[in-house]
């Protein structure tokens, strides 16, 4: 019976064009399909560390320390104090031109929007690392 196997192996081996004892080629990696391939994300103006670039309350900046950024007052909001620069959030005091006041941490890709009767301030940290928080301001008046 074993014979029999060992023949019928064979024999199937050689019907379907495999010489026995070969080795199957190598093929390459097919090339990724297009539903795979991320999407190209929207240019993101790169940060600077000069706080002037914010006064019309929109800029995108470094920062590393607290520090407070004075606004032109076209949203409503006077000043925006960055209080705290931690490893995973970042501290923000609003001042409104009204009097009033926000505060606010937000972490990593997080996102506050304060509002006043003059307009709406944005706030959005983009990343946080070694070197510092990248942080976004944008002023949308009313």
């Amino acid at each position: 019976m074993y014979r029999q196997l060992a023949t019928t192996a064979v024999l199937a081996t050689l019907a379907l064009g495999a010489p026995t004892g070969a080795v199957a080629p190598a093929t390459a990696a097919p090339a990724p399909s297009a539903a795979f391939i991320a999407p190209a994300q929207p240019a993101q103006p790169a940060p600077g560390d000069d706080i002037a670039d914010c006064l019309d309350g929109s800029c995108t900046i470094t920062v590393t320390q607290p520090v407070v950024i004075p606004l032109d007052g076209l949203a409503g909001v006077e000043t925006v104090a960055i209080t705290a620069v931690l490893p995973y959030a970042v501290g923000f005091d609003v001042q409104f031109t009204s009097g009033g006041r926000g505060l606010s941490f937000i972490g990593t890709g997080g996102t506050t929007r304060l509002g006043s009767g003059e307009g709406v301030l944005q706030l959005r940290v983009l990343s946080i690392d070694a070197d510092g928080a990248v942080v976004e301001l944008t002023a949308q008046p009313e």
